[in-house]
């Protein structure tokens, strides 16, 4: 797992596994919906297609709770 630094920003989390990227958006008390959003907006995916594009790329946001210190929600896409 590896954290990406891209002109756009920095993507959380990264894992290339096989033929496989999940490339990975974690949010604090916010949505999942505003984690997935960030990985569209700042296309954090495009790097992925531009190199070979063979790969299936899977977009995973993830909500942690602050108050339970726990995944509280989660959802992929791809």
């Amino acid at each position: 797992m590896k954290t990406r630094k891209l002109p756009s920003g920095s993507v959380d989390a990264v894992i290339e596994f096989g033929n496989y990227v999940y490339i990975m958006e974690f949010k604090k008390d916010k949505s999942v919906a505003s984690a997935l959003k960030q990985i569209e907006e700042r296309g954090y995916a495009v790097a992925h297609k531009r190199v070979g594009g063979k790969k299936k790329i899977i977009k995973l946001g993830v909500k942690f709770d602050g108050k339970k210190k726990n995944i509280v929600d989660w959802k992929s896409i791809g």
